[in-house]
């Protein structure tokens, strides 16, 4: 017995029962990866509502995308712009992950990647502001670490791919954000390719807003300070008025008791003596 599918293909109704199954089950991932993304999403709003200080920010939006998302690490690097270099800001690891890391882990915070690179997939993804992905976690710290320690790590921690989205606000280039990844490429599905993107633009618009806000502080801090400065020095000047009143009034009243004594002696002295 044969039946019709939707496309006008006569199959077998096993073979009919097994289309739904799969269409159902690609449905029902759809539907678990943007559950999975919206729960996320509201996670992280609330972490960038509370949170104002960018580093702590940063740290916190990587814990928690790695946890959710299960995944070996996430990292972000951000432009130093006088040196226009990538430097690590933050990271989280997965209990594995860190264990391997730990030995090289002071290495991996003083890497510093020139923007001008056209090997470093960091580098790369900022200046063509798009994804870059490599099947080998060593493509993201060369040159700065030996091969072997990093490739022992890929190994004990079972990192399949590294995944590299730009960080970017409108036309300005923050940084980068890297996912390590238990699994190849291939396997992450589409639905899940768009779920990351938005994280992406989330974590790019929640720290660009924070590093805002920290500017503006900086600026009010200054301008108070310059602000204080200008009333301690407006104050000092008006005491220094005061002060310079009161002698000028000392000197004035000197300068009257010496006329009088002047007077008084001009005036004895040309009174004879009796």
């Amino acid at each position: 017995m044969t039946v019709k599918s939707s496309a006008g293909e006569n199959l077998t109704v096993k073979e009919h029962l097994q289309r739904i199954n799969e269409e159902v089950y690609k449905r029902n991932a759809e539907l678990a990866v943007r559950n999975k993304t919206l729960s996320l999403l509201h996670q992280l709003y609330e972490i960038s509502t509370l949170t104002l200080e960018t580093k702590e920010l940063a740290y916190k939006l990587a814990v928690s995308i790695r946890k959710i998302l299960n995944l070996k690490l996430v990292g972000i690097f951000m432009v130093d712009k006088e040196r226009e270099q990538l430097i690590p800001f933050t990271e989280s690891f997965s209990e594995e992950t860190s264990k391997q890391v730990e030995s090289i882990f002071e290495e991996y915070t003083k890497i510093a990647i020139p923007l001008s690179s056209q090997e470093n997939p960091c580098a790369t993804a900022l200046r063509d502001k798009e994804k870059k992905q490599t099947e080998s976690f060593f493509d993201i710290l060369v040159p700065f670490l030996s091969g072997s320690a990093i490739s022992t790590i890929q190994e004990n921690t079972a990192i399949q791919t590294t995944l590299v989205y730009p960080l970017l606000a409108g036309n300005k280039k923050l940084g980068v954000l890297i996912f390590a990844l238990g699994r190849k490429e291939k396997d992450i599905n589409l639905f899940e390719k768009e779920s990351i993107e938005i994280l992406v633009n989330f974590v790019a618009i929640a720290l660009d807003k924070s590093m805002l806000y920290e500017a503006l502080e900086d600026a009010n801090e200054k301008l108070r300070a310059s602000v204080l400065k200008e009333v301690e020095q407006r104050e000092k000047l008006e005491d220094l008025a005061t002060q310079l009143e009161l002698a000028n009034a000392r000197l004035r009243k000197l300068d009257k008791a010496k006329s009088e004594f002047v007077s008084i002696a001009s005036h004895q002295l040309r009174t004879p003596l009796t």
